[in-house]
Protein backbone atom coordinates (compact mmCIF):
# COMPACT_ATOMS: atom_id res chain seq x y z
CA UNK A 1 0.00 0.00 0.00
CA UNK A 2 1.73 3.53 -1.17
CA UNK A 3 2.01 5.99 1.50
CA UNK A 4 -0.02 8.05 0.49
CA UNK A 5 -3.09 5.31 1.00
CA UNK A 6 -1.99 4.69 4.74
CA UNK A 7 -2.32 8.10 5.29
CA UNK A 8 -6.59 8.21 4.26
CA UNK A 9 -6.55 5.10 5.63
CA UNK A 10 -5.14 6.45 9.09
CA UNK A 11 -7.22 9.26 8.89
CA UNK A 12 -10.31 7.21 8.18
CA UNK A 13 -9.55 4.78 10.81
CA UNK A 14 -9.03 7.68 13.62
CA UNK A 15 -11.80 9.63 12.76
CA UNK A 16 -13.87 6.55 13.30
CA UNK A 17 -12.54 5.83 16.21
CA UNK A 18 -12.45 8.93 17.69
CA UNK A 19 -16.22 9.11 16.89
CA UNK A 20 -17.16 6.44 18.19
CA UNK A 21 -15.25 7.10 21.77
CA UNK A 22 -16.95 9.79 22.02
CA UNK A 23 -20.96 8.25 20.75
CA UNK A 24 -20.45 5.27 22.76
CA UNK A 25 -17.28 5.44 25.46
CA UNK A 26 -17.10 9.07 26.39
CA UNK A 27 -15.75 7.71 29.79
CA UNK A 28 -12.77 6.91 27.98
CA UNK A 29 -12.65 10.03 25.64
CA UNK A 30 -10.16 12.40 27.84
CA UNK A 31 -7.62 9.41 28.61
CA UNK A 32 -7.43 8.39 24.93
CA UNK A 33 -6.46 12.23 23.95
CA UNK A 34 -4.43 12.41 26.65
CA UNK A 35 -2.56 9.88 24.66
CA UNK A 36 -2.83 10.72 21.01
CA UNK A 37 -2.57 14.57 21.43
CA UNK A 38 1.19 14.51 22.18
CA UNK A 39 1.71 11.95 19.94
CA UNK A 40 0.65 14.08 17.04
CA UNK A 41 1.94 17.14 18.83
CA UNK A 42 5.54 15.24 18.57
CA UNK A 43 5.04 14.24 14.75
CA UNK A 44 4.43 17.94 14.17
CA UNK A 45 7.37 19.32 15.84
CA UNK A 46 9.72 16.90 13.98
CA UNK A 47 8.80 17.94 10.74
CA UNK A 48 8.65 21.59 11.80
CA UNK A 49 12.42 20.69 12.95
CA UNK A 50 14.05 20.28 9.90
CA UNK A 51 11.46 22.30 7.07
CA UNK A 52 14.37 25.58 7.63
CA UNK A 53 17.21 24.46 6.70
CA UNK A 54 16.08 22.00 4.22
CA UNK A 55 14.34 25.10 2.21
CA UNK A 56 17.41 26.71 2.43
CA UNK A 57 19.48 23.90 1.26
CA UNK A 58 17.21 23.27 -1.93
CA UNK A 59 16.62 27.12 -2.94
CA UNK A 60 20.33 27.25 -3.24
CA UNK A 61 20.70 23.95 -5.40
CA UNK A 62 17.97 24.96 -7.04
CA UNK A 63 18.92 27.98 -7.90
CA UNK A 64 22.65 26.87 -8.71
CA UNK A 65 21.31 24.27 -11.38
CA UNK A 66 18.71 26.47 -12.76
CA UNK A 67 21.76 28.95 -13.47
CA UNK A 68 24.34 26.21 -14.82
CA UNK A 69 21.17 25.05 -16.99
CA UNK A 70 21.05 28.82 -18.34
CA UNK A 71 24.12 29.28 -19.16
CA UNK A 72 24.85 26.42 -20.86
CA UNK A 73 21.90 26.63 -22.96
CA UNK A 74 20.61 29.76 -25.60
CA UNK A 75 16.90 28.22 -24.97
CA UNK A 76 17.08 27.43 -21.32
CA UNK A 77 17.11 31.33 -19.94
CA UNK A 78 13.75 32.03 -21.78
CA UNK A 79 11.93 28.77 -20.70
CA UNK A 80 13.25 29.38 -17.25
CA UNK A 81 11.67 32.76 -17.62
CA UNK A 82 8.63 31.57 -18.94
CA UNK A 83 8.09 29.40 -16.31
CA UNK A 84 8.48 31.86 -13.82
CA UNK A 85 6.22 34.19 -15.62
CA UNK A 86 3.41 31.31 -15.52
CA UNK A 87 4.11 30.40 -11.85
CA UNK A 88 3.12 34.07 -11.18
CA UNK A 89 0.18 34.00 -12.56
CA UNK A 90 -0.43 30.50 -11.13
CA UNK A 91 -0.29 32.43 -7.75
CA UNK A 92 -2.37 35.26 -9.24
CA UNK A 93 -4.98 33.02 -9.85
CA UNK A 94 -4.75 31.57 -6.15
CA UNK A 95 -4.99 34.74 -4.20
CA UNK A 96 -7.90 36.31 -6.02
CA UNK A 97 -9.97 33.37 -7.07
CA UNK A 98 -9.95 31.84 -3.48
CA UNK A 99 -10.79 34.76 -1.23
CA UNK A 100 -13.43 35.40 -3.73
CA UNK A 101 -14.89 32.52 -3.24
CA UNK A 102 -14.88 32.31 0.63
CA UNK A 103 -16.43 35.49 0.55
CA UNK A 104 -19.44 34.05 -2.05
CA UNK A 105 -20.02 30.89 0.76
CA UNK A 106 -17.91 31.49 3.78
CA UNK A 107 -17.08 28.73 6.18
CA UNK A 108 -19.67 27.34 8.57
CA UNK A 109 -17.92 29.06 11.81
CA UNK A 110 -19.07 25.66 14.06
CA UNK A 111 -16.98 24.00 11.13
CA UNK A 112 -14.22 26.17 11.37
CA UNK A 113 -14.00 26.08 15.33
CA UNK A 114 -13.78 22.31 15.39
CA UNK A 115 -11.01 21.88 12.83
CA UNK A 116 -8.81 24.47 13.98
CA UNK A 117 -9.36 22.36 17.28
CA UNK A 118 -7.81 19.23 15.92
CA UNK A 119 -4.47 21.15 15.89
CA UNK A 120 -4.53 23.30 18.71
CA UNK A 121 -2.05 25.85 17.79
CA UNK A 122 -2.43 29.38 19.16
CA UNK A 123 -2.45 32.10 16.77
CA UNK A 124 -1.59 35.37 17.61
CA UNK A 125 -2.88 39.05 15.93
CA UNK A 126 0.26 40.49 13.97
CA UNK A 127 0.53 43.80 13.16
CA UNK A 128 0.33 44.42 9.66
CA UNK A 129 3.48 46.29 8.20
CA UNK A 130 2.99 49.06 5.93
CA UNK A 131 4.77 49.14 2.29
CA UNK A 132 8.21 50.65 3.79
CA UNK A 133 8.35 48.38 6.59
CA UNK A 134 7.53 45.69 4.74
CA UNK A 135 10.05 45.92 1.93
CA UNK A 136 12.62 46.65 4.43
CA UNK A 137 12.29 43.79 6.27
CA UNK A 138 13.14 41.82 3.26
CA UNK A 139 16.12 41.51 4.15
CA UNK A 140 18.15 40.42 7.29
CA UNK A 141 19.85 42.59 9.45
CA UNK A 142 21.47 39.03 11.25
CA UNK A 143 20.70 35.67 9.61
CA UNK A 144 20.81 33.82 12.68
CA UNK A 145 18.30 35.62 14.54
CA UNK A 146 15.84 35.45 11.83
CA UNK A 147 16.25 31.57 11.29
CA UNK A 148 15.37 31.65 15.39
CA UNK A 149 12.77 33.67 14.48
CA UNK A 150 11.58 31.36 11.80
CA UNK A 151 11.26 34.55 9.59
CA UNK A 152 10.80 32.62 6.44
CA UNK A 153 10.59 35.25 3.94
CA UNK A 154 14.24 36.93 5.45
CA UNK A 155 15.83 33.40 4.72
CA UNK A 156 14.53 32.75 1.15
CA UNK A 157 15.56 36.19 -0.06
CA UNK A 158 19.49 35.33 1.50
CA UNK A 159 19.31 32.09 0.05
CA UNK A 160 18.52 33.53 -3.20
CA UNK A 161 20.77 36.11 -2.88
CA UNK A 162 23.49 33.31 -2.29
CA UNK A 163 22.54 31.29 -4.56
CA UNK A 164 22.75 33.80 -7.23
CA UNK A 165 25.95 34.89 -5.82
CA UNK A 166 27.28 30.66 -6.26
CA UNK A 167 26.32 30.96 -9.65
CA UNK A 168 28.60 33.60 -11.01
CA UNK A 169 32.17 31.52 -9.46
CA UNK A 170 34.28 29.86 -11.36
CA UNK A 171 33.34 26.15 -11.98
CA UNK A 172 34.89 24.16 -9.69
CA UNK A 173 34.15 26.60 -6.96
CA UNK A 174 30.60 26.88 -7.47
CA UNK A 175 30.36 22.57 -8.29
CA UNK A 176 32.07 22.65 -4.59
CA UNK A 177 29.42 24.64 -3.19
CA UNK A 178 26.29 23.28 -4.88
CA UNK A 179 27.60 19.58 -4.25
CA UNK A 180 27.47 20.86 -0.02
CA UNK A 181 24.52 22.11 -0.13
CA UNK A 182 22.36 18.99 -1.84
CA UNK A 183 24.53 16.90 0.08
CA UNK A 184 23.30 18.80 3.20
CA UNK A 185 19.73 19.02 0.89
CA UNK A 186 19.89 15.09 0.86
CA UNK A 187 20.82 14.16 4.12
CA UNK A 188 17.90 16.17 5.56
CA UNK A 189 15.33 14.53 2.85
CA UNK A 190 16.24 11.28 4.56
CA UNK A 191 15.32 12.72 7.75
CA UNK A 192 12.24 14.05 6.66
CA UNK A 193 10.95 10.80 4.97
CA UNK A 194 11.85 8.83 8.05
CA UNK A 195 9.40 11.34 9.95
CA UNK A 196 6.54 10.89 6.80
CA UNK A 197 6.92 7.20 7.30
CA UNK A 198 5.60 7.09 10.64
CA UNK A 199 2.98 10.04 9.23
CA UNK A 200 0.16 7.46 9.17
CA UNK A 201 0.91 7.03 13.16
CA UNK A 202 0.62 10.83 13.69
CA UNK A 203 -2.60 11.29 10.86
CA UNK A 204 -4.46 8.83 13.44
CA UNK A 205 -3.53 10.65 16.88
CA UNK A 206 -4.59 13.84 14.84
CA UNK A 207 -7.65 12.02 13.35
CA UNK A 208 -9.05 10.90 16.65
CA UNK A 209 -9.44 14.47 17.70
CA UNK A 210 -10.95 15.07 14.69
CA UNK A 211 -13.24 12.02 15.32
CA UNK A 212 -13.93 13.28 18.66
CA UNK A 213 -15.13 15.89 17.31
CA UNK A 214 -17.20 15.01 14.04
CA UNK A 215 -20.30 16.64 12.96
CA UNK A 216 -22.03 17.39 9.26
CA UNK A 217 -20.90 20.41 9.62
CA UNK A 218 -17.09 19.52 9.69
CA UNK A 219 -17.27 17.32 7.29
CA UNK A 220 -18.72 20.22 4.73
CA UNK A 221 -15.59 22.07 5.87
CA UNK A 222 -13.03 19.65 4.58
CA UNK A 223 -15.19 19.01 1.53
CA UNK A 224 -15.25 22.61 0.88
CA UNK A 225 -11.18 22.62 0.83
CA UNK A 226 -10.86 20.06 -1.36
CA UNK A 227 -13.52 21.87 -3.97
CA UNK A 228 -11.93 25.09 -3.42
CA UNK A 229 -8.38 24.05 -3.82
CA UNK A 230 -9.72 21.78 -6.72
CA UNK A 231 -11.54 24.60 -8.77
CA UNK A 232 -8.02 26.79 -8.32
CA UNK A 233 -6.30 23.95 -9.99
CA UNK A 234 -8.80 23.17 -12.48
CA UNK A 235 -9.11 26.99 -13.86
CA UNK A 236 -5.35 27.40 -13.60
CA UNK A 237 -5.64 24.30 -16.27
CA UNK A 238 -8.33 25.83 -18.35
CA UNK A 239 -5.98 28.96 -18.66
CA UNK A 240 -3.19 27.00 -20.53
CA UNK A 241 -5.40 26.25 -23.51
CA UNK A 242 -5.10 30.46 -24.09
CA UNK A 243 -0.92 30.33 -23.39
CA UNK A 244 -0.89 27.27 -25.58
CA UNK A 245 -3.50 29.32 -28.10
CA UNK A 246 -2.26 32.85 -27.90
CA UNK A 247 1.42 32.03 -27.30
CA UNK A 248 1.99 28.71 -29.05
CA UNK A 249 -0.26 30.11 -31.70
CA UNK A 250 -2.04 26.13 -31.78
CA UNK A 251 -5.66 26.32 -31.92
CA UNK A 252 -7.61 25.77 -29.32
CA UNK A 253 -9.40 22.31 -30.66
CA UNK A 254 -6.01 21.10 -31.83
CA UNK A 255 -4.46 21.68 -28.22
CA UNK A 256 -7.48 20.09 -26.69
CA UNK A 257 -7.03 16.84 -28.57
CA UNK A 258 -3.39 16.72 -27.99
CA UNK A 259 -3.65 17.47 -24.36
CA UNK A 260 -6.85 15.24 -24.34
CA UNK A 261 -4.87 11.56 -23.99
CA UNK A 262 -2.49 13.24 -21.83
CA UNK A 263 -4.70 14.49 -19.23
CA UNK A 264 -6.49 10.79 -19.24
CA UNK A 265 -2.79 9.50 -18.04
CA UNK A 266 -2.55 11.98 -15.58
CA UNK A 267 -5.40 11.79 -13.96
CA UNK A 268 -4.81 7.76 -13.78
CA UNK A 269 -1.40 8.01 -12.59
CA UNK A 270 -1.35 10.90 -10.87
CA UNK A 271 1.96 11.67 -11.85
CA UNK A 272 3.58 14.04 -14.26
CA UNK A 273 6.82 11.97 -14.86
CA UNK A 274 4.83 8.93 -15.57
CA UNK A 275 2.72 11.14 -18.36
CA UNK A 276 6.35 12.43 -20.20
CA UNK A 277 6.68 9.69 -22.84
CA UNK A 278 2.79 10.11 -23.79
CA UNK A 279 3.33 14.74 -23.59
CA UNK A 280 6.30 13.58 -25.67
CA UNK A 281 4.50 11.77 -28.46
CA UNK A 282 1.43 14.05 -28.04
CA UNK A 283 3.89 17.54 -28.63
CA UNK A 284 5.39 15.51 -31.90
CA UNK A 285 2.43 14.27 -33.49
CA UNK A 286 -0.13 16.16 -32.50
CA UNK A 287 1.43 19.73 -31.95
CA UNK A 288 4.19 19.95 -34.40
CA UNK A 289 6.73 20.29 -31.98
CA UNK A 290 9.82 19.68 -32.84
CA UNK A 291 12.19 16.98 -31.19
CA UNK A 292 15.16 19.34 -30.50
CA UNK A 293 12.48 21.83 -28.15
CA UNK A 294 10.14 18.94 -26.89
CA UNK A 295 13.03 16.60 -26.17
CA UNK A 296 14.78 19.42 -24.17
CA UNK A 297 11.50 21.48 -22.93
CA UNK A 298 9.20 18.52 -21.21
CA UNK A 299 11.94 16.89 -19.24
CA UNK A 300 13.10 20.00 -17.84
CA UNK A 301 9.14 21.46 -16.93
CA UNK A 302 8.39 17.52 -15.11
CA UNK A 303 11.09 18.65 -13.02
CA UNK A 304 11.26 22.29 -12.74
CA UNK A 305 7.86 23.43 -13.96
CA UNK A 306 4.34 22.72 -11.92
CA UNK A 307 2.41 25.23 -12.69
CA UNK A 308 -0.75 24.37 -10.33
CA UNK A 309 1.52 24.15 -7.20
CA UNK A 310 1.91 27.55 -6.51
CA UNK A 311 -2.03 28.87 -6.88
CA UNK A 312 -3.57 25.63 -5.29
CA UNK A 313 -0.78 26.14 -2.85
CA UNK A 314 -1.84 29.69 -2.01
CA UNK A 315 -5.34 28.54 -1.83
CA UNK A 316 -4.87 25.90 1.00
CA UNK A 317 -3.01 28.72 3.05
CA UNK A 318 -5.61 31.12 1.98
CA UNK A 319 -8.21 28.83 3.15
CA UNK A 320 -6.16 28.34 6.42
CA UNK A 321 -6.25 31.84 7.12
CA UNK A 322 -10.18 32.37 6.96
CA UNK A 323 -10.38 29.06 8.84
CA UNK A 324 -8.61 31.25 11.71
CA UNK A 325 -9.57 34.64 10.90
CA UNK A 326 -6.86 35.89 9.95
CA UNK A 327 -6.71 39.20 8.16
CA UNK A 328 -4.27 39.68 5.02
CA UNK A 329 -2.06 42.40 4.11
CA UNK A 330 -1.61 43.55 0.69
CA UNK A 331 2.20 43.19 1.51
CA UNK A 332 1.74 39.63 2.25
CA UNK A 333 -0.44 38.51 -0.37
CA UNK A 334 1.87 39.73 -3.12
CA UNK A 335 4.53 38.45 -1.51
CA UNK A 336 3.09 34.69 -1.53
CA UNK A 337 2.69 35.45 -5.23
CA UNK A 338 6.64 35.61 -5.57
CA UNK A 339 7.01 32.89 -2.47
CA UNK A 340 5.06 30.69 -4.22
CA UNK A 341 6.65 31.02 -7.46
CA UNK A 342 10.55 30.31 -6.26
CA UNK A 343 9.32 27.03 -3.89
CA UNK A 344 8.04 25.65 -6.67
CA UNK A 345 11.63 25.66 -8.25
CA UNK A 346 12.92 23.66 -5.07
CA UNK A 347 10.71 21.13 -5.84
CA UNK A 348 12.77 19.31 -8.91
CA UNK A 349 13.89 15.74 -7.19
CA UNK A 350 11.18 15.95 -3.97
CA UNK A 351 8.75 12.66 -3.35
CA UNK A 352 5.34 13.91 -3.41
CA UNK A 353 5.16 13.26 0.00
CA UNK A 354 7.97 15.32 1.32
CA UNK A 355 7.61 17.97 -1.14
CA UNK A 356 3.96 18.43 0.49
CA UNK A 357 5.62 19.62 4.08
CA UNK A 358 8.75 21.26 2.29
CA UNK A 359 6.98 23.75 -0.39
CA UNK A 360 4.25 24.53 1.14
CA UNK A 361 4.93 25.45 4.63
CA UNK A 362 6.61 28.74 3.31
CA UNK A 363 3.48 29.93 1.63
CA UNK A 364 1.47 29.46 5.24
CA UNK A 365 4.60 31.11 7.15
CA UNK A 366 4.65 34.25 4.35
CA UNK A 367 0.84 34.76 5.50
CA UNK A 368 1.06 34.50 8.98
CA UNK A 369 -0.85 31.18 8.77
CA UNK A 370 -0.18 27.99 11.23
CA UNK A 371 0.87 25.13 8.91
CA UNK A 372 0.33 22.34 11.35
CA UNK A 373 -2.91 21.71 9.85
CA UNK A 374 -0.94 20.44 6.47
CA UNK A 375 -1.10 17.14 8.54
CA UNK A 376 -4.74 16.68 7.76
CA UNK A 377 -4.70 18.09 4.09
CA UNK A 378 -2.38 15.63 3.35
CA UNK A 379 -4.65 12.55 3.78
CA UNK A 380 -7.47 14.21 1.89
CA UNK A 381 -5.12 15.16 -0.72
CA UNK A 382 -5.92 12.38 -3.81
CA UNK A 383 -8.73 14.52 -5.24
CA UNK A 384 -6.78 18.04 -5.33
CA UNK A 385 -3.58 15.99 -6.71
CA UNK A 386 -5.84 14.66 -9.58
CA UNK A 387 -6.09 18.29 -10.63
CA UNK A 388 -2.83 19.37 -10.03
CA UNK A 389 -1.47 17.20 -12.57
CA UNK A 390 -3.72 17.40 -14.90
CA UNK A 391 -2.95 21.11 -14.69
CA UNK A 392 0.72 20.49 -14.41
CA UNK A 393 0.47 18.37 -18.01
CA UNK A 394 -1.43 20.62 -19.64
CA UNK A 395 1.18 23.84 -18.93
CA UNK A 396 3.43 21.51 -20.17
CA UNK A 397 2.21 20.82 -23.42
CA UNK A 398 1.39 24.50 -23.66
CA UNK A 399 5.09 25.78 -23.10
CA UNK A 400 6.69 23.08 -25.31
CA UNK A 401 4.27 25.02 -27.98
CA UNK A 402 5.42 28.65 -26.73
CA UNK A 403 8.89 27.70 -27.30
CA UNK A 404 8.45 25.68 -30.44
CA UNK A 405 6.82 28.98 -31.78
CA UNK A 406 9.69 31.50 -29.86
CA UNK A 407 12.42 29.11 -28.92
CA UNK A 408 13.55 27.14 -32.22
CA UNK A 409 16.47 29.18 -32.48
CA UNK A 410 17.68 28.64 -29.37
CA UNK A 411 17.12 25.19 -29.13
CA UNK A 412 19.94 25.09 -32.06
CA UNK A 413 22.09 26.60 -29.12
CA UNK A 414 21.42 23.72 -26.96
CA UNK A 415 22.20 21.36 -29.30
CA UNK A 416 25.70 22.28 -29.82
CA UNK A 417 28.99 21.02 -29.32
CA UNK A 418 29.52 23.45 -26.23
CA UNK A 419 26.03 23.05 -24.32
CA UNK A 420 25.73 19.22 -25.22
CA UNK A 421 26.56 17.78 -22.12
CA UNK A 422 23.81 20.40 -20.62
CA UNK A 423 21.45 19.08 -23.09
CA UNK A 424 22.25 15.67 -22.09
CA UNK A 425 21.47 15.89 -18.68
CA UNK A 426 18.32 17.45 -18.85
CA UNK A 427 16.64 14.59 -21.41
CA UNK A 428 17.58 12.15 -18.54
CA UNK A 429 15.76 13.19 -16.38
Amino acid sequence: MSLANRILLALLLGAGFGFGTAAWWPVYQETLLAVTVPVGTLWLAALKMVILPLIIALIVTGVGQAGERAKGSGMMPRLIGTFFILLLFSGFVGVTLAPAMLEIWPIDPAAASALRAVVATPVEAMPVPGLGEFLVSLVPSNLFEAAANGAILQLIVFALIFGFAVVQLPAAQRRLILDFFEAIGNALMLVVKGIIWLGPLGVFALAFGLGTQATAALAGALLYYVFLVSMVGATIGVSMYLVARFGGGVAFARFARAALPVQVVAASTQSSLACLPAMLDSSRENLGVPVKVGGVVLPLAVTLFRMTSSGMNIAMAIFTAYLYGIDLSISAVVAVVFVGAIMNFTAGSVPAQINFFVTIPPIFIVLGVPYEILAIYIAIETIPDIFRTIGNVTADLAVSSVMARHGADEADAAESPAAGPVAASTKKK
